[in-house]
């Protein structure tokens, strides 16, 4: 409704949004799911599920050793949710070893794998987009960083082999990445963390926004995308009917 009333176009928007997800989940659900319905734009913000991912595993993936397939088949009651791979990961390590893995003796993951793999899941559904018409819009993950509050919360189980300081530089990073992707590859780039990022009553646990965060970051989002669909240079015709995810 804020973008209809900015704009001069009739839009529909869709949440295809998904808990827990990463970057190649999300690259999947676009493939599976958001094609079929021809959105002209997609609005994407990920980092931070993503990061805590890179940091355990390495890639996307997981180590490279593991049966995958095998431990799938052999599983009791599989739940072949492609948005869980880390609980998949986790269902293996204690099955191989009969018991909760222990990591706290675990090698700390080299940051430019992070930085890599990121930045070619990035371009990898930015690809998916362009192939498709579709015109992709990036936008940084807002967070409370500071807090540790917030580190306690990503970091329950021990198992993320940085101290809360490097996250904060590796979460910085990651957004200066998804920007030089942006730009890059010529497309939209917002950086709503740094316009939340110091309004606390904007979350909820410090890194999911609150309802008067989310309505926040709404406008500006559409602030943002209602100016660049009333510019001149964009090709397509009044009060047509735009499709956003």
């Amino acid at each position: 409704q804020m973008l209809s009333n900015k704009t001069k176009f009739r839009i529909n928007t869709y949440n295809a949004g998904y808990p827990s997800t990463d970057l190649i989940h999300s690259t999947n659900r676009l493939v599976s799911v958001i094609l079929p319905l021809r959105p002209k734009f997609i609005v994407l913000m990920l980092s931070i599920n993503d990061f805590m991912l890179l940091s355990r595993n390495k890639d996307y993936w997981g180590d490279k050793e593991e049966p995958k397939v095998i431990t799938l088949q052999i599983q009791q009651n599989p739940v072949l949710d492609f948005l869980s791979l880390s609980k998949l990961r986790k269902f293996i390590n204690e099955f191989k070893n009969g018991k909760k893995t222990n990591t706290t003796n675990q090698i700390k993951t080299d940051t430019t794998l992070i930085y890599s793999n990121y930045s070619n899941a990035l371009k990898t559904f930015i690809s998916v987009c362009k192939d498709w018409h579709i015109k992709p819009i990036l936008v940084t993950q807002p967070m409370l960083l500071e807090s540790s509050d917030l580190w306690k919360a990503i970091n329950e189980n021990g198992k993320i082999n940085f101290s809360q300081k490097e996250f904060i530089i590796i979460q910085n990073r990651m957004n200066i990445i998804l920007e030089e992707v942006a730009l890059s590859n010529g497309i939209k780039f917002m950086d709503l963390s740094k316009k939340l990022i110091s309004q606390k009553n904007n979350f909820e646990n410090y890194f999911r926004l609150s309802k008067k965060g989310t309505e926040e970051a709404a406008s500006i989002i559409s602030d943002s995308i209602s100016y660049w669909l009333n510019d001149s240079t964009i090709i397509t015709k009044p009060n047509e009917n735009l499709t956003i995810h």
